[in-house]
Order: C-alpha cells, then sequence, then structure tokens
C-alpha cells in the first residue's frame, strides 16, 4: 500500500478558504479572486497558497508582507475596491492550479489572489510563520483583512452560511 507523505504534500486552496464546495450555492456570490504582479528585492520562493501580500505605495507595487511591512495605509488602485491586502490562492494559471511554490523576484510573478469579501480563511492556512510574521502584525493584518470582508479563523472553526441578520 502507497504511504503518503505530509511533509512534502503542497498545500491545498481548501486548507486556506473555507466552505470553498457550499459558499457560492448557500450565498449567492462568489469569491473574489484577481491577478496581480507581485515583486521582491530579490529571488525568493513563495507559496501559492496563503502568502500575504500587500500594497507598498512607496515602490508602487505589490509585495510579500512581513513583519515590518506597513499594512492598510495606502490602497491599491490595481484591483476593484482598492484593497491594501490581498491572499495568494494560486498560480497565474489560476486558483488550485497551484505548484508549491513560485519564485517572486524584481522582474515580477503574476499570481491569483483573494482581494475581497465575503470569504472566511482559515489562520492556520495563511503563510505567517514563512513569512517572518509576529502576533501584532498578525493582529494587523487580520483586522485589515476583516475591513475587506474576509474573517479569519481557526482550523476548529465551522462555518455556516446564516441569512437572519
Amino acid at each position: 500500500m502507497p504511504v503518503v507523505s505530509t511533509t512534502l504534500r503542497r498545500k491545498m486552496l481548501s486548507e486556506l478558504l473555507k466552505g470553498t464546495s457550499t459558499f457560492e450555492e448557500a450565498t449567492g456570490n462568489n469569491y473574489n479572486f484577481g491577478r496581480v504582479t507581485v515583486y521582491a528585492a530579490s529571488n525568493t520562493d513563495m507559496s501559492t497558497v496563503g502568502t500575504v501580500l500587500f500594497w507598498n505605495a512607496t515602490a508602487d507595487q505589490w509585495q510579500i508582507a512581513g513583519n515590518t511591512s506597513t499594512i492598510g495605509t495606502e490602497a491599491a488602485v490595481t484591483l476593484p475596491g482598492d484593497p491594501p491586502l490581498c491572499i495568494v490562492v494560486g498560480p497565474r494559471e489560476g486558483r488550485g492550479m497551484a505548484p508549491e511554490t513560485v519564485v517572486v523576484g524584481t522582474g515580477g510573478t503574476e499570481v491569483s489572489v483573494l482581494f475581497r469579501g465575503p470569504a472566511t480563511v482559515v489562520r492556520e492556512g495563511l503563510e505567517y510563520a514563512a513569512q517572518g510574521i509576529l502576533s501584532a502584525k498578525q493582529l494587523e493584518i487580520e483586522t485589515q483583512l476583516e475591513k475587506q470582508g474576509i474573517s479569519v479563523s481557526s482550523t476548529a472553526t465551522t462555518v455556516v452560511p446564516n441569512f437572519v441578520a
């Protein structure tokens, strides 16, 4: 019988985005996905699911968020609604088409992103540790994502559509 390795397995979109199989049918909404070009100062491996990007207005480009990134102060004009944050959900080919990582450098790499809700993402699916993002910055990121209609919950939380206001 074959053995499945959990250490070499790439992250699946369902490990980041809650309710992917039922959300659209239950609410009549669709997720707000788009494509952006992300840049880095030098070649950097980036996960294609769960990496948080921020809009760097000084450089006029999307960059991988880190613990020293300024979050939410500048609006990006490259996506509808001008969100200052987005979450990578796949390579440029689209969500769910993900190789484990892509290389981002000074020339830019196009990726697919979730940029606005309504949506719920799993905290454990975000690449905080790989990006060196500590708890205070995580709170800042999650507060901004909430402003964009993207709630952040733990893996154990069950998301059930509710039509009662």
